[in-house]
């Protein structure tokens, strides 16, 4: 396989310094909290997999530190990970970051000095802050900047019984270093949730550890960032992503780093395996799925019960974020700083479309965990699999389709167990087409509203209906024909060897307006059957 062909997107790992792409406003934070006289600490606060890591590694690059007029000789940038760690004490602590500290110091001819007191303090059998403070003290005639990036802090506060105490003393300790008059030292700290609710727990007998912090908040990208990263991780591949495939990356992962890298590579995937031929679809959300779920389920459990229930009526009411808003705002700013929500000219809305759809396929598990039923108002009778029934129509039959979903939400009164899904329920900004596919994906019951329109469209014959027709036969969803409209079904072949409603043929519309009530009504009471809705 030629360079030009491998598949450039990463979704394993933080990206290389040379993929970096955007967050320009938060590496600008970064740095002029590190260049002040008296150098900042800053704590970076994100998702899992939102670029904490990535965003890291590229500030203590030398290329990067040289354009913030930082001299690499002079600027020490030691990045730890925390959860390596081991043994997680106060003289475990530094001696990790001491053992970095004089690694670096070995390059640096002119601070030789101060390596030979890191070698004596490695020796001893305990080390205090006390002589880390000493240390950095005798570094400021140096005029030496050192910047640690301590990445995965969660696992320094630990808050049981056993390690409270140990923990408490050494972000004291920390502290403390960073306002020594020495002004030596910067920490730039990552975690997943804010830093002060990482403390909450502990009992600071002065000012808390985290007020010395200026809080950064990453975010999923910009669309600006997004194109840009695309464009970036293609060069020197013989790939251009047309617009329907940069659409459908859209819809996967809206701009969230991880998702769109991944998104893209199955794209890349895809369209190397079909060769000239038209890019299967539903492979493509099929192979996402695969390879996101865990961030998805992740997403979920990190969320408190009311963040669940926002993010669940969002899913459920798409075109009612600003009610969904007023009535919890401090969650939806929570989810809005974690990156869950976006805020779309004051109109609420999960970051993907992708992600509503895995919050509604997924109710059922979600609902037997007793927290997520009852952040969702469902009770535990009715705690059972949520079925779809998807409702396939032509635009031009929209009052016909208005009375059959009136007859079918008959069926969600008092129960939580049936979704009746159309069109209407396509959020805005999604791609319609790829929110389709998913919907049919998670059909139990499909009902065609057949009319000479419906028969004459190419998008339902050519999609729709063979979707349709194929999970019939691997899955058993259940598909019933009604005939809405007069037309010539019984010349199609595939609609003529079906069992249609109502059972004699007739249109539903054919007659008096009670007769339309009295089909439909039976046709709800049919699905009720099938979906066992008691």
């Amino acid at each position: 396989m030629t360079p030009s062909e491998r598949n450039p997107f990463v979704y394993g790992g933080p990206v290389d310094v040379q993929h970096f792409v955007g967050r320009q406003q938060e590496v600008n934070l970064v740095f002029e909290q590190v260049t002040q006289s008296v150098p900042g600490c800053v704590a970076v606060v994100g998702e899992r997999r939102i670029g904490k890591t990535s965003l890291m590694h590229y500030v203590a690059a030398p290329d990067v530190m040289r354009r913030w007029n930082l001299e690499e000789q002079s600027s020490i940038f030691l990045f730890v990970d925390c959860g390596a760690i081991a043994p997680m004490t106060i003289t475990g602590f530094w001696q990790y970051i001491l053992t970095r500290l004089r690694r670096q110091l070995e390059k640096r001819v002119r601070f030789a000095h101060h390596i030979e007191k890191i070698r004596t303090l490695l020796a001893g059998p305990e080390i205090r802050t006390s002589e880390i403070e000493f240390l950095i003290e005798d570094m400021q005639g140096d005029k030496l900047l050192i910047v640690i990036l301590l990445d995965e802090f969660e696992w320094v506060v630990r808050t049981d019984t056993e390690s409270e105490n140990t923990t408490r003393e050494l972000l004291g300790g920390l502290r403390a270093l960073v306002n020594n008059r020495a002004r030596t030292l910067s920490l730039i700290i990552a975690t997943r949730r804010p830093l002060d609710e990482v403390c909450r727990d502990l009992r600071f007998m002065g000012s808390p550890f985290y007020n010395n912090f200026v809080y950064l908040h990453l975010r999923p990208f910009s669309e600006n960032e997004a194109n840009s990263l695309l464009e970036q991780m293609l060069k020197g591949t013989a790939v251009v992503f047309t617009a329907p495939e940069r659409r459908l990356i859209q819809e996967l992962a809206g701009t969230h780093p991880l998702l769109l890298q991944a998104s893209a590579a199955c794209i890349f995937d895809a369209r190397r395996e079909a060769g000239g031929a038209a890019l299967d679809r539903r492979v493509v959300l099929e192979k996402f799925m695969d390879l996101t779920e865990h961030q998805w389920l992740d997403m979920w459990r990190w969320s408190s019960d009311a963040e669940q229930e926002v993010l669940m009526r969002l899913a459920r009411h798409p075109h009612d974020g600003h009610t969904v808003h007023d009535n919890q705002p401090g969650e939806c700013r929570t989810l809005l700083k974690r990156g869950l929500v976006v805020a779309d000219k004051g109109v609420y809305r999960l970051f993907s479309p992708t992600l509503r759809h895995w919050l509604l396929e997924r109710t059922a598990e979600l609902m037997d965990q007793g927290s997520a039923a009852s952040a969702v108002g469902v009770s535990a009778a009715n705690r059972r699999k949520r079925s779809m029934v998807f409702v396939s129509y032509s635009h031009e039959n929209e009052a016909e389709k208005d009375a059959l979903l009136r007859h079918l939400r008959v069926l969600q009164k008092g129960t939580d167990c049936v979704e009746v899904w159309s069109d209407d329920d396509i959020g805005g900004g999604e791609a319609w087409e790829a929110a389709i596919d998913k919907a049919v994906a998670r059909a139990r019951v499909a009902i065609l509203l057949v009319s000479a329109n419906f028969l004459t469209s190419d998008f339902i014959l050519k999609n729709e209906v063979p979707s349709l027709l194929a999970r019939r036969e691997k899955a058993g969803v259940t598909v019933i024909p009604v005939i809405a409209r007069a037309c010539a079904w019984k010349k199609i072949e595939w609609l003529k060897r079906m069992n249609v409603r109502p059972r004699n043929g007739r249109p539903v519309w054919g007659g008096t307006d009670a007769n339309h009530d009295d089909a439909l009504a039976t046709i709800a009471e049919e699905v009720a059957s099938i979906l066992d809705v008691k």
